[in-house]
């Protein structure tokens, strides 16, 4: 039998999260079922470790269920109440140690059970179990194969991290703490996944990694569950909306769309985090708006405009960082125009007719950019909101162990 465990992320109902938790383990268990046949894998899923660790010991302990099974999957939780994200971040800096500490007590109980054959997902890199799990790995002479997805870290100098650590301690310079744990992260795991190139060559530029390491993987986020709740809304059914859809945060530059509003009064100007709006709300108005603004300094993969596109919403983007690989040129403005806030100031009628150029365009030819839309939005499924290499991985056994970079 062969099994998969992964560390799921807490989940953060304004995030992606909150989709990641079931949506993950069930397409690593649909592409498990591809390989081994219908009715060979059992999934382990539940809101608690404990129910979680009572079935799958279970499975793992029964010789009937080695006859029945070629694969278990097992989603392991934290234990943590619902929590909000700390302001302008991702997750909560406090509870996330809870939730990622938990795991790692759950994942303790779970390794005298564990076959040779066992492949654990880390949805997030920056998971302090990576070390403890390899250690347990290493010197219990287990085989495990190890894979986690990055999303950010002080390898990012607009991550909090890159923010912080530096100026907390500038004596240790390249060798701070946070920077040689990310170092030893990399090292300890199997496959490092990046969803896109910029990101991937960002971090080993910065790391000093050659980008065509082995531990590197090239592979889409498993995002699959966008496609079942966001759908293409025609133009006619658009409303003249213009939207921030990010996190109110320094990379984001948000006096920059706010000066906008002042250039272009026809349309209305929204900021979705200042409306404390629910996913589902948040979504209904991405949907219904004309145009998804971002002027980020850094992104890396970017939901908000993945999201956008899925629902033809036009993703308009500097063209930087990692929008440049996944949107059309259509979407894409100068990148000079919005590097600082200064460099605006002298571009702001170049960007303000780019929107008004392109909102102009897609009201007189709509077909036209749908089509546009369309052949971008399967870009994108293809390449960047499913996950083929890192699933495949995850399901390969020791004869068939791909290495897709």
């Amino acid at each position: 039998m062969k099994a998969i465990v992964v560390f799921a992320l807490e989940k953060v109902e304004t995030r992606y999260t909150a989709e990641w938790f079931e949506g993950v383990p069930k397409e690593i268990a649909r592409t498990a079922s591809e390989k081994f046949g219908e009715g060979r894998v059992r999934l382990h899923l539940g809101q608690t470790a404990e129910a979680v660790l009572g079935h799958a010991i279970e499975t793992l302990s029964s010789k009937r269920a080695w006859r029945d099974f070629d694969c278990v999957v097992i989603n392991l939780p934290g234990k943590m109440p619902v929590q909000t994200a700390s302001s302008g971040a991702f997750l909560n800096f406090t509870s996330t140690n809870t939730w990622k500490s938990t795991q790692l007590e759950a994942f303790c109980s779970l390794v005298p059970y564990l076959p040779q054959d066992t492949t654990i997902l880390f949805t997030d890199a920056w998971n302090p179990a990576i070390i403890n799990v390899r250690y347990i790995s290493d010197l219990e002479n287990k085989d495990w194969k190890m894979a986690a997805i990055w999303h950010a870290g002080v390898h990012d100098q607009w991550d909090f991290l890159g923010r912080i650590i530096p100026k907390k301690h500038p004596e240790d310079g390249q060798n701070n703490w946070a920077m040689l744990f990310e170092k030893g992260i990399f090292q300890a795991l199997d496959k490092n996944v990046f969803t896109t190139d910029f990101y991937r060559d960002h971090f080993s530029k910065v790391m000093g990694f050659d980008r065509n390491h082995p531990k590197f993987m090239r592979s889409g986020h498993p995002n699959q569950e966008l496609l079942h709740l966001l759908k293409p809304v025609p133009v006619w059914d658009k409303e003249p909306i213009i939207l921030f859809p990010h996190r109110i945060a320094p990379e984001k530059q948000l006096e920059i769309f706010k000066d906008l509003e002042t250039q272009l009064p026809d349309f209305q100007f929204i900021v979705a985090q200042e409306k404390q709006l629910s996913k589902k709300e948040y979504r209904e108005l991405m949907s219904k708006s004309l145009v998804s603004y971002s002027a980020a300094l850094q992104e890396t993969h970017g939901i908000a405009q993945v999201e956008a596109i899925l629902c033809s919403t036009m993703p308009v983007s500097p063209n930087r960082l990692s929008y440049t690989e996944m949107y059309n040129e259509w979407f894409l403005y100068s990148s000079e125009w919005t590097e600082s806030a200064e460099s605006y100031q002298r571009y702001r009628p170049q960007m303000a007719n780019f929107l008004k150029n392109l909102i102009s365009t897609f009201r007189m030819m709509p077909q036209y950019m749908e089509s546009i839309m369309a052949a971008n939005r399967e870009k994108l499924i293809e390449t960047y909101i499913t996950s083929k290499p890192l699933m495949e991985y995850l399901v390969s056994t020791p004869d068939n162990v791909g290495s897709p970079v």
